[in-house]
């Protein structure tokens, strides 16, 4: 568990994100949806991907180790709107 918490810390630092999603990092998402959710900060993005984790917020000791793809929610038309260019 320590490792893991200190592995997705680094990367949250390198790519200099709120959060890290081991579902975005293996590509398990669409990509177009993938860059929306990179772009969105954590509290919004809390709603749409079940893994997220941030080194910011305290998480339970027992949480999840893996999620299916499944669990993702599909983004809402208005907040892609909102990313899209």
């Amino acid at each position: 568990k320590f490792r893991r918490n200190v592995r997705r810390h680094n990367i949250c630092i390198r790519h200099g994100v709120d959060y890290h999603s081991a579902l975005l990092e293996r590509k398990k998402v669409p990509q177009k949806d993938a860059a929306i959710y990179r772009q969105m900060k954590y509290d919004e993005a809390v709603d749409y991907i079940p893994d997220i984790w941030t080194p910011f917020k305290f998480h339970p000791s027992k949480e999840q180790d893996y999620y299916k793809v499944s669990e993702v929610k599909p983004i809402p038309k208005d907040v892609r709107l909102k990313y899209e260019n």
